[in-house]
């Protein structure tokens, strides 16, 4: 009777042992979901950036392809996109220069001779420190000093007169002029001309007598 008892008491000992142990197998389960689903994220995660890598430079290849063939159509017709326009510029003679200056002076039109400037012109006013070089918008503002000029401007000088000019106190700018013209009321203007018969300098003078 006494080892019927004993039997059972070990019995229930051993399922109470059971029972025990059972448990810890949920938290080993758990552990190996958490495993296997941070592996399927990161595997995901690999495969979508790999797979992102992929299209770009797929995309950027065919955009590579894209522009070389726009590039070679351009070759063929002889064009690149960094051609830039070639501008010719007619070189006016100096009979041309002094034509319009002889037509333009006198007619105070001074934007007429503005095709007929250097972009950069030296201007300079006698009995003055005025001397600065400037655009060719600003030497035609700068020649209404000539308004009071009064026609008829001769601009046929004598020789004595041109030495007298190339020679004197202002010789520094004058020797280089080659175009004179003196209004009847004394008003004396000079232009000198670059390599491109452009007018490069403008002298001006209210009275011819400060210059000799």
């Amino acid at each position: 009777m006494e080892n019927n008892n004993q039997d059972e008491v070990n019995h229930e000992h051993d399922q109470a042992a059971a029972q025990t142990k059972k448990p810890g197998k949920g938290p080993i389960t758990a552990l190996v979901i958490v495993i296997i689903l941070a592996i399927i994220a990161v595997g995901g995660t690999w495969y979508y950036m790999n797979n992102k890598t992929k299209n770009d430079k797929k995309a950027q290849d065919e955009q590579i392809q894209k522009l070389q063939k726009q590039v070679d159509e351009l070759k063929k017709q002889g064009v690149t996109k960094t051609d830039k326009p070639t501008t010719t510029t007619t070189t006016k003679t100096v009979d041309e220069v002094v034509a319009q200056i002889v037509k333009d002076v006198p007619a105070k039109n001074y934007a007429g001779l503005s095709d007929y400037m250097a972009d950069t012109v030296k201007v300079v006013i006698a009995a003055s420190e005025y001397q600065p070089s400037v655009t060719k918008a600003q030497a035609i503002v700068d020649m209404k000093y000539l308004n009071g000029g009064v026609s008829p401007w001769d601009f046929d000088p004598t020789a004595a007169e041109l030495n007298s000019y190339k020679t004197g106190d202002y010789k520094t700018y004058l020797n280089s002029a080659g175009i004179f013209g003196v209004a009847s009321n004394g008003y004396f203007v000079a232009f000198t001309l670059n390599g491109s018969n452009q007018i490069s300098q403008i002298f001006m003078a209210v009275d011819a007598e400060l210059i000799n």
